[in-house]
């Protein structure tokens, strides 16, 4: 990957190491971005589309899942954000 980014400040102006989500799936956001694209966090986008935080809202049970469970996956993956969308409906009360 150092070749690839050092290869993207050369060919293109595009410092990957300072680009959030440059790396993401296998690097297809530096690639993105070195064709001129605009990167912005996925699930916030989908979940918008989807309007997902108010299907929460009226949901009993949420069920969410990823291929492998760690860390990572409640730092910016689906999962995380999943479950910080889910703790933001649950009101005081319950």
């Amino acid at each position: 990957m150092t070749e690839l980014q050092d290869h993207y400040a050369r060919e293109y102006g595009v410092r990957l190491t300072d680009a959030p989500g440059a790396g993401a799936a296998g690097g297809l956001g530096g690639g993105l971005l070195a064709l001129g694209a605009t990167l912005q966090p996925g699930f916030a986008l989908v979940a918008e589309h989807l309007n997902l935080a108010a299907a929460i809202e009226g949901a009993d049970l949420v069920v969410t899942g990823e291929g492998a469970l760690d860390l990572e996956s409640f730092n910016g993956k689906v999962v995380g954000e999943v479950i910080a969308l889910a703790r933001a409906a649950v009101s005081p009360s319950s």
